[in-house]
Protein backbone atom coordinates (compact mmCIF):
# COMPACT_ATOMS: atom_id res chain seq x y z
CA UNK A 1 0.00 0.00 0.00
CA UNK A 2 1.23 3.44 -0.85
CA UNK A 3 2.39 5.72 2.02
CA UNK A 4 0.23 8.59 0.73
CA UNK A 5 -2.86 6.39 0.86
CA UNK A 6 -2.04 5.37 4.45
CA UNK A 7 -1.49 9.00 5.53
CA UNK A 8 -4.66 10.08 3.76
CA UNK A 9 -6.62 7.32 5.52
CA UNK A 10 -5.19 8.34 8.92
CA UNK A 11 -6.08 11.98 8.25
CA UNK A 12 -9.60 10.99 7.23
CA UNK A 13 -10.03 8.95 10.43
CA UNK A 14 -8.67 11.81 12.58
CA UNK A 15 -10.91 14.33 10.81
CA UNK A 16 -13.93 12.05 11.27
CA UNK A 17 -13.13 11.66 14.97
CA UNK A 18 -12.73 15.40 15.37
CA UNK A 19 -16.03 16.06 13.59
CA UNK A 20 -17.82 13.52 15.83
CA UNK A 21 -16.30 15.12 18.96
CA UNK A 22 -17.33 18.62 17.79
CA UNK A 23 -20.86 17.37 17.11
CA UNK A 24 -21.13 15.89 20.62
CA UNK A 25 -19.80 19.14 22.10
CA UNK A 26 -22.38 21.14 20.15
CA UNK A 27 -25.17 18.86 21.40
CA UNK A 28 -23.95 19.19 24.97
CA UNK A 29 -23.76 22.98 24.62
CA UNK A 30 -27.31 23.10 23.24
CA UNK A 31 -28.51 20.95 26.17
CA UNK A 32 -26.81 23.28 28.65
CA UNK A 33 -28.33 26.32 26.95
CA UNK A 34 -31.79 24.74 27.14
CA UNK A 35 -31.23 23.97 30.82
CA UNK A 36 -30.23 27.60 31.45
CA UNK A 37 -33.40 28.83 29.78
CA UNK A 38 -35.49 26.49 31.93
CA UNK A 39 -33.69 27.63 35.09
CA UNK A 40 -34.32 31.27 34.18
CA UNK A 41 -38.02 30.54 33.72
CA UNK A 42 -38.17 28.80 37.10
CA UNK A 43 -36.16 31.56 38.80
CA UNK A 44 -38.48 34.25 37.45
CA UNK A 45 -41.48 32.46 38.93
CA UNK A 46 -39.94 32.45 42.43
CA UNK A 47 -40.89 35.07 45.01
CA UNK A 48 -38.71 38.19 44.95
CA UNK A 49 -37.01 37.26 48.25
CA UNK A 50 -35.89 33.91 46.86
CA UNK A 51 -34.70 35.49 43.60
CA UNK A 52 -32.65 37.95 45.62
CA UNK A 53 -30.91 35.07 47.41
CA UNK A 54 -30.04 32.99 44.35
CA UNK A 55 -29.67 35.70 41.73
CA UNK A 56 -26.71 37.60 43.11
CA UNK A 57 -23.73 37.58 40.81
CA UNK A 58 -21.54 39.37 43.30
CA UNK A 59 -21.06 38.87 47.02
CA UNK A 60 -23.58 40.23 49.46
CA UNK A 61 -22.37 43.32 51.26
CA UNK A 62 -23.25 44.90 54.56
CA UNK A 63 -23.55 48.65 54.72
CA UNK A 64 -23.54 50.77 57.86
CA UNK A 65 -24.47 54.41 58.08
CA UNK A 66 -23.86 55.97 61.48
CA UNK A 67 -26.75 58.34 62.01
CA UNK A 68 -25.43 60.07 65.13
CA UNK A 69 -21.64 60.40 64.79
CA UNK A 70 -21.50 63.76 66.59
CA UNK A 71 -23.47 62.44 69.56
CA UNK A 72 -21.24 59.36 69.80
CA UNK A 73 -18.10 61.50 69.60
CA UNK A 74 -19.39 63.90 72.26
CA UNK A 75 -20.23 61.00 74.59
CA UNK A 76 -16.75 59.53 74.20
CA UNK A 77 -14.78 62.75 74.62
CA UNK A 78 -15.60 66.36 75.51
CA UNK A 79 -12.87 67.42 73.08
CA UNK A 80 -14.54 65.54 70.22
CA UNK A 81 -17.81 67.23 71.09
CA UNK A 82 -16.14 70.65 70.95
CA UNK A 83 -14.32 69.79 67.73
CA UNK A 84 -17.56 68.57 66.20
CA UNK A 85 -18.84 72.11 65.97
CA UNK A 86 -15.63 73.30 64.28
CA UNK A 87 -14.68 70.31 62.13
CA UNK A 88 -17.67 67.98 61.77
CA UNK A 89 -16.15 66.10 58.81
CA UNK A 90 -13.03 65.25 60.81
CA UNK A 91 -15.06 64.03 63.77
CA UNK A 92 -17.36 62.01 61.49
CA UNK A 93 -14.33 60.40 59.85
CA UNK A 94 -12.79 59.53 63.22
CA UNK A 95 -16.05 57.92 64.39
CA UNK A 96 -16.22 55.84 61.19
CA UNK A 97 -12.56 54.79 61.45
CA UNK A 98 -13.04 53.70 65.06
CA UNK A 99 -16.20 51.83 64.08
CA UNK A 100 -14.26 50.08 61.33
CA UNK A 101 -11.62 48.96 63.85
CA UNK A 102 -14.25 47.68 66.29
CA UNK A 103 -16.10 45.78 63.57
CA UNK A 104 -12.90 44.14 62.34
CA UNK A 105 -12.05 43.02 65.88
CA UNK A 106 -15.55 41.69 66.45
CA UNK A 107 -15.73 39.65 63.24
CA UNK A 108 -12.39 38.06 64.12
CA UNK A 109 -13.69 37.16 67.59
CA UNK A 110 -16.50 35.24 65.94
CA UNK A 111 -14.20 33.35 63.58
CA UNK A 112 -15.35 35.21 60.48
CA UNK A 113 -12.93 35.97 57.70
CA UNK A 114 -14.10 39.38 56.55
CA UNK A 115 -12.71 42.52 55.03
CA UNK A 116 -14.06 45.62 56.75
CA UNK A 117 -13.47 48.61 54.51
CA UNK A 118 -14.30 52.27 54.78
CA UNK A 119 -15.56 53.65 51.48
CA UNK A 120 -15.69 57.26 50.41
CA UNK A 121 -12.98 58.35 52.83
Amino acid sequence: MDLNVILLSINALLLGGLMAWLYRQRLELRTLQDDCVQLQIVAQSLPEEARALIGTERPLLLSIEILNPMQVAAEKSWLAGALGTLTPNLVRRLVYERTQEVLQQEVLKHGLEAEVRLHGA
